[in-house]
């Protein structure tokens, strides 16, 4: 393993958790900067190939043994996934040969994904898809269901529920430590 993707919807505690930890480096893709600069469009597949070409990189760089130390990425190839098809990106067929292309292709390999679940009640002023908060259910929906189908092709995933408590923190160690 040597690389960690953290996964969860908006408001799931992804960034609060990887930056509890200290035992690997943090990279997280400057998505928010990408698509202000270039003034990408919310719909459409310019959007989302951004996205996904960044994951195709990322995971064969993995693969191909570049990635050494283990890195945490906080967000990855769901959360695009998901969020290409909550703004009409792409669609489920499309984004199913995509994750299908990355499992016969072993671009999971050497890699972990937690999944965080779970959605802080907290009102916060984070990003430009602040607005996006009212589809936080359809969005931990579609990230469980990517979760799950990548899961049930042998690819390492623990789900986790985030609380908001010490317990939920200490879980997370626990499976950080353990990897």
């Amino acid at each position: 393993m040597c690389l960690i993707v953290i996964e969860g919807n908006r408001k799931s505690g992804k960034s609060f958790f990887t930056n509890s930890q200290d035992k690997f480096r943090v990279f997280k893709f400057d998505f928010n900067g990408v698509y202000k600069a270039l003034d990408l469009p919310e719909e459409g597949i310019k959007t989302h190939a951004i996205g996904f070409g960044k994951e195709l990189m990322i995971h064969q760089l993995n693969r191909d043994g570049f990635i050494v130390p283990a890195v945490i990425m906080d967000r990855g190839v769901i959360t695009n996934s998901a969020w290409g098809i909550l703004n009409g990106r792409t669609t489920r067929s499309s984004v199913y040969k995509e994750l299908d292309y990355m499992v016969e292709n072993n671009l999971f390999h050497y890699t972990v994904f937690i999944v965080i679940t779970g959605s802080s009640p907290d009102l916060r002023k984070k990003d430009l898809w602040d607005y996006m908060d009212y589809r936080i259910p359809e969005e931990s929906a579609l990230i469980i269901e990517f979760a799950e189908y990548l899961q049930k092709k042998g690819i390492c995933i623990h789900l986790m529920e985030n609380k908001f408590d010490v317990g939920s923190l200490e879980a997370f160690k626990n499976i950080i430590s353990n990897l």
